[in-house]
C-alpha cells in the first residue's frame, strides 16, 4: 500500500473560490440591477450615478451627495420621505435590502452557479 498522499482534483470550482473577486463582481452587478426598481427616482440622477468599486469585496456606491439621506428615508428633521412612485413603483429607503427580500434566493443560486459552473 502506498503511503503517499495522492493529488485529488476537486475541480475548477475550488480554483474559482481561491480568487473570488470575479464572482463577487458579477454578484454585485446583479444586485445593482435587481435593486434598480427600488431606487428613489425623481430625475433619475441617483439611479444612474452608481459605481461598483472593486476591492477585497466589491461595493455598490450610489455617488450622489444625497444618497445616504435617501437610503435612510428620513430628513434631517426626522420626517420620513414620501417617495415618488412614477418611474420606480417600488422606490423606498434601503433599496438593496428591499430587493434582497424578493431576490435573495436568486442571488444565492447565481453565486452557486458562478462557483460551480463558472458561468
Amino acid at each position: 500500500m502506498n503511503s503517499s498522499n495522492p493529488d485529488i482534483d476537486l475541480g475548477d470550482w475550488v480554483k474559482r473560490l481561491a480568487t473570488p473577486a470575479p464572482i463577487e463582481m458579477e454578484l454585485a452587478r446583479q444586485i445593482r440591477a435587481d435593486a434598480d426598481e427600488y431606487v428613489p427616482f425623481l430625475s433619475g440622477q441617483l439611479a444612474s450615478d452608481i459605481m461598483i468599486e472593486a476591492g477585497t469585496h466589491p461595493s455598490i456606491v450610489y455617488a450622489k451627495e444625497y444618497a445616504q439621506k435617501q437610503w435612510n428615508g428620513v430628513s434631517p428633521h426626522g420626517k420620513k420621505f414620501n417617495y415618488t412612485k412614477t418611474h420606480h413603483k417600488k422606490a423606498g429607503p434601503e433599496w438593496v435590502n428591499m430587493a434582497k427580500e424578493e431576490r435573495l434566493l436568486d442571488w444565492v443560486n447565481l453565486s452557486k452557479d458562478l462557483i460551480i459552473n463558472g458561468r
